[in-house]
Formats: C-alpha cells, structure tokens, sequence
C-alpha cells in the first residue's frame, strides 16, 4: 500500500529514475508556487483589523480629550492661585461697579479710586468660579489670552457713547453722577 504509482511505474520499468525525479521537483516546485500565491484576503481577519484601528483611533482621542481636560484644569487652578494672591478688593468697598457676565448684569464693591482705575482698563474684574476679584490689568491679559474658562472683563474705554442724528434727548447731558 505504501507504494506510490511513481514507485511502481519505476518497478516496471515504465520510467527511468530521472523522470521520476524530475516529476518530484515540478511537484515540489507546484506546491511551494500555491503556498505563496495571495489567497483573496479573509473577510473575517480584514473586518477584526478594521474595527482594532477603529478602537485604537477612539482610545487616542478619548487620552487626547483627557489629557486637554487635564491641561485645562492645571490651568484654571494655577491662575485661581495667582488672581487670590494678586487680588485689590477692599472689603468695606461702597461703590457698585457694573458689568456683563454671559449676557446678566453682575456687580462689584470698589472704592472711588478702584472705579477710576477700571474705567482707565488699569484694574480688570476676574471670575473664578462665582466670586469676582479686582487684578491689575496686566494679569487680566495673561488670563484672557491663555484660556477661556475664567472669566474677564477688562474697560477698554471704546464706551463712549455716540448720540444718534434723530435722537430727540440728544440735547439733553446726562449728569455725571447718575448712578442706576
């Protein structure tokens, strides 16, 4: 049984040892060609690969979001930390100074000095959280410039305002102390 047709054509003397070998090699040859042939490429393999990158891809956008909260937070607490050391409010403070936080009207005790010097843009208002401090204007900037999650009204003094031509009140001065 062991005996293969090859063996057996050889034994009858059908074929000569050459050609038997020749048939070996073109075997060998054939089945080493279809061994590294590209087979069409499994469904299954390519839609696994597919959906590992697809995780991969969410988990680094899920660590950058993460690590940009991080940055944020370190941040925010870093100028919460400057603004409490280089706050001016002055407790017995008699004077309200008015400003617009997210579209509500807010106010802040300052002194008659502290009120010049913010309509001047010496002295800006910082929002940390729901308190609001008075800091140098050199500080508000840093602020504003290096994220948005604080709060920060600086007077820019661009405030004047402009009667309009048909305004019938326009002759009218408005006293300088009027307070509303």
């Amino acid at each position: 049984m062991g005996n293969s047709l090859q063996d057996q054509l050889l034994k009858a003397g059908l074929v000569k040892e050459g050609d038997a070998r020749k048939a070996r090699a073109g075997k060998r040859r054939q089945r080493k060609r279809a061994g590294n042939k590209r087979t069409e490429p499994n469904p299954e393999i390519s839609l696994a690969a597919a959906e590992m990158a697809r995780k991969r891809e969410a988990d680094r956008e899920r660590n950058q979001k993460i690590e940009e909260k991080r940055q944020r937070k370190a941040l925010y607490q870093r100028f919460s930390k400057q603004v409490e050391e280089a706050k001016l409010n002055v407790d017995d403070a008699e004077n309200a100074y008015y400003f617009e936080r997210r579209k509500r009207v807010k106010s802040i005790y300052v002194t008659t000095e502290q009120q010049g010097a913010l309509n001047e843009g010496k002295l800006a208002v910082v929002g940390v959280g729901p308190r609001h401090y008075l800091v140098p204007v050199e500080l508000a900037s840093e602020i504003r410039s290096q994220t948005d999650n604080i709060f920060v009204h600086i007077e820019d003094g661009t405030a004047t305002a402009v009667p309009a031509e048909d305004d019938p009140y326009a002759a009218y001065a408005v006293p300088d102390d009027l307070r509303w």
